[in-house]
């Protein structure tokens, strides 16, 4: 609980910008989501059940932001989960998964038909490939989402400093020797 542990107001500014970050990347991705539904004249049941995964994901980020809002232990090892999700973005053997909620920005190679490394920037999108035969194959890493989960690690680990610092405070407390 975020009461129970002294903070600083650094911490929870920080907190704070973050769970909003995960709200809006998911309400953006739920938003792009509608929109490509709007679009389509069919709905076969592979697309269905990737639609399904792409509402799970952008709700998830939002889950995310106000679980942080309300605990931050909690909010951060879920955050830090969806962070993990959008490191890696692939198309492979006609397979594929392209996940962000919030801002990217990748480097990648495209290996479709020549060598090329790519730097891409934006904002939440998805891609999901079942058995496509397309022949794209590329792999990309999110820069941001690393920046994003070494960001997390390091509020854990101050969270978890500070809880430590306080039981032993406490145990002080309660120890008159």
């Amino acid at each position: 609980n975020n009461s129970e542990i002294n903070l600083s107001e650094s911490i929870l500014l920080k907190s704070k910008v973050l769970a909003f970050y995960e709200i809006i990347g998911g309400l953006v991705g739920i938003g792009l989501t509608l929109y490509i539904i709007i679009k389509l004249t069919a709905f076969p049941t592979l697309l269905l059940f990737l639609l399904f995964i792409a509402f799970a994901l952008y709700i998830f980020s939002i889950i995310c932001g106000v679980t942080l809002l309300k605990n931050l232990k909690s909010g951060y090892k879920l955050s830090r989960f969806n962070q993990f999700l959008q490191i890696v973005n692939f198309s492979m053997l006609g397979f594929g998964f392209h996940y962000i909620s919030g801002l990217f920005m990748t480097i990648g190679m495209d290996l479709s038909e020549h060598f090329n490394i790519n730097v891409n920037w934006g904002t939440s999108s998805w891609n999901f490939d079942f058995n496509n035969n397309q022949g794209i194959n590329y792999f990309s890493i999110n820069i941001i989402a690393i920046i994003m989960v070494i960001f997390i690690d390091k509020q854990l680990k101050h969270l978890e400093k500070l809880d430590l610092d306080q039981k032993l405070s406490q145990l002080g407390d309660a120890n008159p020797n």
